[in-house]
């Protein structure tokens, strides 16, 4: 086992320094660890030692790890020593948890408010055999400082809590979102280009998260609106748009006695007035200008992005160049013209930030494939430090991880940003009832023939000649990413032929079949694959792909031009 260098939260270094260099250097210990135990899993927090240690890395520790000393310290739940010539305990052999490591003492940590629970461990390691653990137990000044060390890790401990508690609520509110059309993707959509914002104008740092979570919880209040006015395909009446108009209080009173729960203070004022316009004509209190919060004003322009970008039940999504140009015309009217520049230069660069693809909470779709099928799960993936949760309501994974272990070949994750997918191989790890921890996350870049993201119709045709009205997103020369707009369920084994109805007219026939499928929102979209295509036809698609190509290029240099003699300083 290797060590992690990590910084305690709350302020609680320093305290934790101090009291592992004195041991390291007055009292023979090579290494001092901060651990926490959490559910499922033991992580390391903080670390000191000797410069032997200092570059080594740690992963968390399962609790059902037998070999583990740390899971018999929970069990025993007292205090355990172990050394190289006594690693037998209750005829198990133990393993030391680092490597050079001859002996070393795991010191239980008590909660203060159940003092029979075990929150975490104080960590003693010796390289050579000492009788250091003999003399510091017989030391008072060492029960003085482990009093310190129960009550930084009881600190720590307590804010995880809060902050599970506080996923917790959000993720029942995803869980309404579910059943809203359209609207289950748009809060995670709104966050990504919220931070991409904040990093182009340097926002400082310590305001990402809060952005993040009043983006996410942006329209919180639509809950309490009637879902036949949120939902309506016509025009609102003047009546149904004052009701609409409702959700900005109605989000500001569902959180303001939730925000000091996890410190965000101002989280209930950013929601409140992320509907008013630069020109002071919003709503709902007609503030104008920088009056408006910036965090506010950053979630309206991104807001209004993804809602253009979207198809929705009143609107189809719209093109790039149109988006950019809706930006442009709305500068300084109903947009910080400032962050409006931002957004259409973000637009414009057309760069992609893997990196805050997931965020601190992630709408994704999980896909599990066995030997004989593959399974699709929405909802919510908690980046909790040491890894990520995935969380389903509608199923127990315990059971249904546990029935099909051995028939696992692969698990991937889909998030959706933008109309486009980002894929990410899954490193499953312990398995509950509605949630499944994920040890570690890969992105995976396409490996098919170019392509692109494209929003086009076409229509899906079986053998026996019945159609279904389908939505192309993304395609290229050997797959094609649509969705049935009816939603038509189809069959992953039969051929079907696909009809591509392109912008200028033409109408491409291609024969192939559903390699994969997958939930995202209220959709489901397929993989595609084409079967035995004429040579002719893929080259109709590139040159497609092509034109499509030059025409958005050139559209983006204009707009580069116009944006670069255009935006304010």
């Amino acid at each position: 086992m290797l060590l992690q260098n990590r910084s305690i939260n709350l302020g609680n270094k320093d305290i934790f320094d101090k009291i592992s260099s004195n041991l390291v250097y007055n009292c023979n210990i090579d290494v001092c660890l901060l651990i926490l135990i959490q559910d499922y899993y033991a992580s390391i927090l903080d670390s000191y030692s000797t410069p032997k240690f200092k570059s080594m890395d740690a992963d968390p520790i399962e609790s059902s790890d037998q070999k583990q000393i740390i899971n018999l310290m929970r069990e025993k739940k007292r205090l355990i020593i172990a050394r190289d010539d006594d690693m037998l305990f209750d005829n198990i052999e133990y393993e030391h948890l680092i490597t050079g490591i001859s002996q070393e003492m795991y010191i239980p940590i008590f909660s203060q408010t159940n003092g029979d629970k075990i929150i975490g461990c104080f960590y003693l390691g010796c390289r050579k055999m000492n009788n250091a653990f003999d003399a510091l137990l017989q030391n008072e000044y060492f029960n003085s400082d482990l009093s310190v060390i129960s009550y930084v890790l009881n600190c720590i401990y307590n804010n995880c809590l809060i902050k599970k508690d506080f996923f917790s609520y959000m993720n029942m509110a995803c869980e309404f979102y579910k059943n809203h059309s359209c609207r289950i993707n748009h809060p995670f959509n709104v966050a990504y280009w919220c931070i991409l914002i904040a990093k182009q104008i340097k926002l400082d740092e310590k305001y990402y998260f809060e952005l993040y979570i009043a983006a996410i919880l942006h329209d919180i209040g639509m809950l309490l609106v009637p879902q036949n006015i949120v939902n309506k395909s016509g025009k609102l009446s003047d009546n149904e748009f004052s009701i609409l108009k409702q959700h900005t209080v109605f989000g500001f009173n569902m959180i303001k006695n939730l925000k000091d729960h996890i410190g965000l203070n101002d989280l209930d004022d950013i929601i409140r007035h992320h509907h008013e316009r630069f020109d002071g004509t919003g709503y709902p209190d007609g503030l104008k200008a920088e009056d408006i919060p910036l965090l506010s004003r950053i979630i309206a322009v991104a807001d209004a992005t993804d809602a253009m970008f979207s198809d929705r039940v009143f609107q189809s999504s719209l093109p790039q160049e149109k988006v950019i140009e809706e930006l442009s015309k709305n500068k300084g009217k109903q947009f910080d013209p400032y962050l409006a520049g931002i957004m259409i230069n973000i637009l414009i660069g057309q760069d992609e930030d893997i990196k805050s693809i997931i965020g601190p909470i992630t709408w994704v779709s999980l896909i599990i494939t066995t030997k004989s099928n593959c399974y699709n799960y929405q909802g919510n993936m908690i980046n909790n430090d040491i890894g990520y949760e995935f969380y389903c309501d509608e199923v127990d994974f315990k059971d249904f991880i546990g029935e099909k272990s051995n028939e696992i070949i692969d698990c991937s994750l889909i998030v959706e940003k933008n109309n486009r997918f980002y894929e990410y191989n899954v490193l499953l790890g312990k398995v509950d009832t509605g949630c499944i921890f994920i040890k570690d996350i890969q992105y995976k870049p396409s490996n098919q023939y170019y392509s692109m993201y494209w929003n086009l119709t076409g229509e899906v045709q079986d053998n026996n000649l019945h159609i279904s009205d389908a939505a192309i997103k993304k395609i290229g020369g050997n797959l094609i990413t649509f969705c049935c707009i009816e939603q038509t369920p189809l069959n992953m084994k039969q051929i079907y032929t696909l009809k591509v109805l392109f912008e200028n007219g033409e109408a491409i026939y291609v024969p192939g079949k559903n390699i994969r499928k997958y939930q995202s929102g209220n959709d489901t979209f397929y993989d595609f694959e084409f079967n035995n295509l004429n040579e002719t036809i893929r080259d109709r698609i590139f040159k497609q792909l092509f034109n499509r190509q030059t025409e958005i290029r050139q559209f983006m240099l204009k707009a580069s031009y116009y944006s670069v003699a255009n935006n304010p300083k």
